[in-house]
């Protein structure tokens, strides 16, 4: 299986169970410095602020470079 492939299938099993999708979370955080946690932490804010408030939706383009989704 190539990585494509692997992370199809991560992001598959997470949209289909939010409890896979924390315990994936808690995996890929574990280890991570506060600078990477932070950033992750600040992404997660500007995409939940853009799926309710589209006006925001350039600026978070601007920042992440790909358009929120699920």
């Amino acid at each position: 299986m190539d990585r494509s492939n692997t992370v199809s299938r991560i992001a598959a099993l997470c949209r289909a169970n939010p409890g896979t999708a924390l315990w994936a979370l808690g995996y890929l955080t574990l280890n991570r410095t506060q600078e990477e946690l932070d950033d992750l932490l600040e992404g997660c804010e500007e995409h939940a602020e853009v799926l309710t408030n589209p006006r925001h939706y350039q600026a978070y383009l601007e920042r992440w470079g790909r358009i929120p989704g699920p």
